[in-house]
């Protein structure tokens, strides 16, 4: 027997190990909160050396309302709707819409102004959660009800 045979053969039982404890890791991994529209501070930098009230530095209106929203620039979202911005954009392969977005953090503002736009409050996500399933896992009551008195199930 050679003298790498076992040095060898200890190795790759020991990589099998490794590959075959931390592969499951990542299968077995949940997923239990959305996360809200947020940008890096860069981005935040650029969108604010661009100006996001001159929608002509966007494609269109749907770019327009995800960059008011990232801003936080309720106004801005509202004129984006207004001028007819999509209200069901999906922004994450999570299928995470804004009325979801909107209800988790109970902004109802932009709440109303998105059901206003026409948002399909029934919309689910990949967790099978709707805004109002959103609104009800933070207690939001204000969001709860505008949700409900608008339809929302």
């Amino acid at each position: 027997m050679n003298k790498l045979t076992i040095p060898l053969v200890i190795f790759f039982i020991g990589l099998a190990t490794y590959i075959s404890r931390n592969g499951t890791k990542a299968a077995n991994t949940t997923f239990e909160s959305p996360v809200p529209i947020e940008i890096s501070r860069e981005s935040r930098k650029e969108l604010e050396r661009t100006n996001i009230k001159n929608h002509s530095n966007y494609k269109n209106f749907d770019e327009a309302l995800i960059a008011s929203l990232a801003m936080e620039d309720d106004e801005e979202v509202i004129h984006a709707l207004k001028a007819g911005a999509n209200p069901n954009i999906i922004f994450n392969n999570r299928k995470f819409t804004m009325a979801m977005d909107k209800s988790l953090n109970c902004n109802p503002k932009i709440l109303m102004a998105l059901i206003e736009a026409g948002a399909d409050l029934n919309m689910k996500d990949t967790h099978n959660k709707s805004a109002l399933d959103y609104a009800k896992r933070n207690g939001n009551e204000e969001c709860i009800n505008i949700l409900i008195d608008s339809g929302a199930k």
